[in-house]
């Protein structure tokens, strides 16, 4: 049975997302839950594994089909792959400067210069997990997926 959204007590559980010690739960009412996870090492990888064994324009189309709670549902009107790119330019800006700019992430992937793709996934979706930069309904999983696709040094100009 959905669980009804802690926050607001009206929006159902759409699904989760598991990363390194995180549990994010999304609701249909556009809110997030963030929650420790706990003995999920498994579920995590294979979490992050459904991102990364798309292609870049797979993971767009995923953005593009998300439903954003403040408007009317267009999924089949509206081509899902211009709108996910459309979304992910449209928060662009303001994951460059908080990712590359504000928590130098450049730095923290040249630390650990031969990181395997899992590894920078999981860095880039704790960051955007702590930093609550994206908005509740949008999945950190497919923003991180996006960036690991056209690769964390180019989107950043490491």
């Amino acid at each position: 049975m959905p669980q009804k959204c802690p926050t607001c007590n009206k929006g159902n559980e759409s699904y989760k997302e598991i990363f390194e010690g995180l549990t994010v739960t999304y609701y249909f009412c556009g809110h997030r839950n963030i929650a420790v996870a706990v003995n999920e090492s498994i579920v995590i990888k294979e979490n992050a594994e459904v991102y990364l064994n798309k292609t870049e324009d797979e993971l767009y189309q995923q953005l593009g089909g998300t439903y954003k709670p403040d408007s009317a549902l267009t999924a089949s009107i509206i081509d899902t792959l211009k709108r996910g790119k459309d979304r992910f330019r449209a928060h662009q800006e303001k994951l460059f400067n908080f990712l590359c700019v504000e928590r130098k992430i450049c730095e923290k992937i040249k630390k650990f210069e031969n990181l395997e793709t899992f590894s920078i996934f999981s860095i880039i979706s704790q960051e955007l997990i702590t930093g609550n930069v994206l908005p509740t309904w949008i999945p950190i999983g497919i923003v991180s997926g996006i960036i690991v696709k056209v690769g964390i040094k180019k989107y950043c100009n490491c």
